[in-house]
């Protein structure tokens, strides 16, 4: 079976949920009253269940060998584990209007964009546009506002900077501005040409089409969502005072050790 060649890595996938099982579980211990909670601590609690559904949705396509559909998953948890930890430097509410200014400018750009493909179909053909469609258009445009003075919200190569800098998050060993700039470029989300190379060849003149299993990017990919997940642990841990250092801890011993492993074996396998 493929997937025993990399059993390390799945177990320590495997460990990282049972991870997050232990901060769900230890928070629910604790019995924090809804009034008690700000609407950043919310939002860091759902994220920690959408991520935990996130592992174990690349587990299950990782095992299969589907790692290309995988890598948009690495990038989605990237991308809430900074902003979380953004969040979380000092609790501030400004932040989420900020947040919600930009969800709300993206969609707004969006919306003009449908009504005015709308409009010019209505020209070319009127009968293709319906009354209803056009109302639609304009309940979504009064929807999303964009003239709020709410200050613009940083990207995210700036949150991680603004993260690095405040050294209230993380130890010099887990440094978020490494993490981010080292991953997101290879973190293919939209078209790419690296990602299709799994799927046709030219062999004797022919053209074949295969949709074989990918294994060989699963090392990676692991690695990759186990030390983004241990980033965002680090992040929930805090927040709520769990007191599970020490778990964080050994799991990011193990994870540098793998990691190691990983690394040491790729250089004896290209000196061969």
């Amino acid at each position: 079976m493929a997937t025993q060649n990399y059993k390390n890595y799945f177990d320590e996938l495997d460990s990282i949920i049972l991870l997050f099982e232990a901060l769900q579980n230890e928070c629910s211990a604790k019995g924090y009253p809804i009034e008690s909670v700000s609407a950043i601590e919310q939002v860091i609690s759902k994220v920690l269940m959408k991520i935990y559904k996130s592992i174990i949705a690349l587990r299950l396509l990782c095992k299969e060998g589907f790692t290309e559909d995988s890598q948009p998953i690495v990038r989605n948890v990237l991308e809430s584990t900074i902003i979380c930890s953004w969040l979380a430097l000092d609790n501030d509410p400004i932040k989420l209007r900020q947040l919600q200014k930009k969800e709300d400018i993206s969609a707004h750009e969006r919306v003009v964009k449908y009504k005015l493909l709308l409009e010019e179909k209505q020209k070319l053909n009127p009968n293709e546009v319906t009354k209803r469609e056009l109302e639609n258009a304009l309940e979504w445009l009064s929807r999303y506002k964009a003239d709020s003075e709410v200050p613009n919200c940083p990207e995210l190569y700036e949150m991680a900077r603004i993260i690095d800098s405040s050294k209230k998050l993380y130890s010099n060993k887990m440094r978020m501005l490494h993490t981010i700039m080292y991953w997101l470029p290879t973190l293919y989300v939209h078209f790419s040409f690296e990602s299709l190379g799994n799927f046709h060849w030219e062999e004797e003149n022919l053209t074949s089409f295969v949709a074989a299993p990918n294994f060989d990017s699963v090392p990676e990919i692991i690695l990759h969502i186990c030390r983004i997940s241990i980033l965002f642990s680090e992040i929930f841990n805090k927040t709520f005072k769990l007191g599970l250092e020490q778990r964080i801890e050994d799991e990011n011993v193990k994870l540098k050790h793998l990691a190691k492993n990983y690394i040491e074996n790729n250089i004896k396998s290209e000196s061969m």
